[in-house]
């Protein structure tokens, strides 16, 4: 994460080195169309809102790959092109060379608003015209506009933004080159939107923070031609209890789609008969009885849906199994339980996976000194090392001791859905049980969630998204870790 001092320096030796402007932008270009198009159907219809300076160069650059792929588009001002930097000008001129009208709506679709407005450059509250098309923008999500930031979402400042300024909404927002580090404030979330990056010519690789292709191509375990179900991990989930099936039905099917092998679900006793009509076929079910046997299981998952009825049990398996696990949910719940002095006796390695309620509820040590949801992650795993937390939320953290914190970019509000998490869990202990360390298992599924939630959000719109929905994406989401 950068300054924009940092990123003015990082452009400046790119063309010291022989990149040439031209070519960062052309870079640019084709990055944010990339990102945009990974998005949003390739119908959709672009209102471009363009200022003078390098981030319209960078939406104009970007416009032309979108028309290729069957986008029309439109374009709005903040000042008179003849005043724009020359090489927006030459985009302008570019993008008109390809003989597509501008100015109208051509077909009815879904509209995508691009912000390219101002950029680092920008360092006092938008006025005038600038204000007049960030309300416009802001105004047109209520009808279902979808609105894409370059680099920042425009008035959104660095020393922080004053009541009432003019800022764009942004559903995603795509940075060029690294990740500003303001744009990871709690506050700034709301604005930000849907988080990534894309990488420049001569400019260092993004940094791991920020979840993505950059961060986490390389990391899924490859699977041998000769292999066969008992040797491409063994998973067992402990969930389920009357009333509470669907959380362990979710877990499971998190656990097969991420690629494991072979899948048990030990569920309440009361609920067996249920979730074994319920299941997918390729699950055992079996009661749970307060114990696990001893059978070969690569990795644990606890708590989905389980209730309170089996709590000590639960807590027995996290102390004294040896099998990395993955602790969710119900497993969460023990009141006044040292979970410091819990985790520091546990016999294997531990991924606790709370949202911000469960995350009260364990009465975290210096809760009341962390002002940040970044804080108080990086103080637990100072406390609970070597152990993993995954905070969840809109910007969901992947917290280790000794290693960067990472932040979560994909996904969208219609992931505030019950049983997201318990898919979560599924696909983080399928991971898991295949190899990969407890910090890569879950930084990957926190990622391949959120994205097959997009995926699934491009054929039903987000607000219908069931977590049923984006685990039948899961598959397409992990292959896209392959791509270059």
């Amino acid at each position: 994460m950068i300054s924009s001092d940092e990123m003015r320096l990082r452009e400046g030796q790119a063309m010291a080195s022989g990149v040439s402007e031209p070519e960062l932008i052309e870079a640019a270009g084709h990055g944010l169309a990339r990102e945009i198009l990974s998005l949003r159907a390739t119908g959709a219809h672009l209102r471009l809102y363009l200022g003078s300076g390098h981030n319209a160069a960078d939406a104009l650059a970007a416009s032309r790959h979108l028309q290729a792929a069957g986008m029309t588009w439109e374009a709005h001002w903040a000042q008179p092109v003849e005043l724009a930097r020359p090489e927006t000008r030459r985009q302008w001129e570019l993008l008109l060379a390809t003989g597509i009208r501008h100015g109208q709506r051509t077909r009815r679709g879904p509209q995508i608003n691009v912000d390219g407005l101002v950029g680092l450059g920008a360092n006092r509250c938008l006025e005038g015209r600038f204000a007049q098309l960030v309300g416009e923008m802001n105004q047109s999500r209520t009808s279902g506009a979808f609105t894409v930031a370059v680099d920042l979402p425009s008035g959104l400042l660095e020393a922080g933004v004053a009541e009432g300024s003019a800022v764009v909404c942004a559903d995603a927002t795509i940075c060029l080159g690294e990740v500003k580090s303001w744009l990871l404030d709690d506050a700034a979330g709301p604005r930000v939107g849907r988080l990534s990056v894309v990488a420049l010519p001569g400019m260092p690789a993004p940094s791991a923070q920020l979840l993505g292709h950059h961060s986490l191509r390389g990391l899924l375990p490859t699977r041998p031609w000769n292999g066969h179900k008992g040797s491409v991990g063994r998973v067992g989930i402990v969930a389920g209890s009357p009333g509470m099936v669907g959380a362990a039905e979710l877990a499971c099917a998190g656990a097969l789609r991420a690629g494991a092998g072979l899948v048990t679900l030990w569920c309440d006793p009361r609920s067996l008969d249920i979730l074994s009509a319920r299941l997918p076929a390729e699950v055992m079910v079996r009661p749970f009885q307060g114990t696990l046997p001893h059978e070969r299981l690569e990795a644990l998952a606890l708590g989905p849906g389980l209730g309170v009825d089996h709590q000590c049990d639960v807590l027995r398996l996290v102390r004294s199994d040896p099998r990395p696990m993955v602790v969710d949910a119900d497993a969460l719940r023990a009141s006044g339980l040292d979970w410091r002095r819990l985790l520091a006796a546990s016999a294997g390695a531990r991924i606790l996976t709370p949202h911000a309620g469960e995350m009260q509820r364990l009465r975290w040590p210096a809760l009341a000194q962390c002002d940040t949801r970044a804080s108080l992650a990086a103080s637990w795993a100072e406390q609970c090392s070597p152990h993993v937390l995954v905070l969840k939320g809109a910007r969901s953290i992947v917290a280790q001791a000794g290693q960067k914190l990472c932040m979560n970019g994909t996904g969208h509000p219609g992931m505030a859905t019950g049983g997201m998490g318990d898919m979560l869990t599924g696909v983080t202990v399928g991971l898991l049980a295949q190899g990969m360390s407890p910090r890569d298992a879950a930084r990957v599924a926190v990622w391949a969630c959120g994205r097959s939630a997009e995926l699934a959000a491009q054929r039903l719109g987000w607000r219908s998204v069931l977590p049923s929905d984006a685990v039948a994406d899961l598959g397409a989401a992990l292959e896209e870790l392959s791509w270059d």
